[in-house]
């Protein structure tokens, strides 16, 4: 088990997250992200969380920093890699670290996940059966 933070910044500020959370693995603690992240987006403030990025730090300092996209700013050959969040008014796409994702000339998200990623899934799924 490790303790993991989950920080929000943007260029005017930072969100301190104090108390944090133990999890197992990174896909937990990508799944504990996606939750927090949509909490975020569908409270009720007044606050555009698409500037914002998502920094996961476990207790050595350790992180992955993921950046906020405006899905409507994402043109035919656009290219990112997660880790990375999507963000459109009725949805949230969260890609992990080493996912590969790319804008379709139909506007489609083509989203690969990395073979690391992929296996630890499949793991992780056979051990709750």
């Amino acid at each position: 088990m490790a303790q993991v933070y989950f920080h929000c910044s943007n260029t005017r500020g930072v969100l301190m997250d104090r108390r944090g959370m133990s999890v197992s693995d990174l896909i937990e603690a990508c799944e504990e992200a996606t939750r927090r992240v949509r909490s975020l987006i569908a409270s009720t403030s007044l606050e555009d969380w698409r500037d914002w990025a998502l920094h996961v730090i476990d207790e050595a300092g350790n992180f992955v920093d993921t950046p906020v996209y405006d899905r409507a700013r994402l043109g035919p050959g656009h290219r990112l890699t997660g880790p990375a969040i999507i963000e459109e008014p009725d949805a949230t796409t969260i890609c992990p670290p080493g996912t590969s994702v790319v804008v379709d000339h139909l506007l489609n998200l083509v989203i690969t996940p990395s073979q690391q990623n992929a296996h630890a899934a499949r793991q992780k799924e056979a051990a709750r059966a």
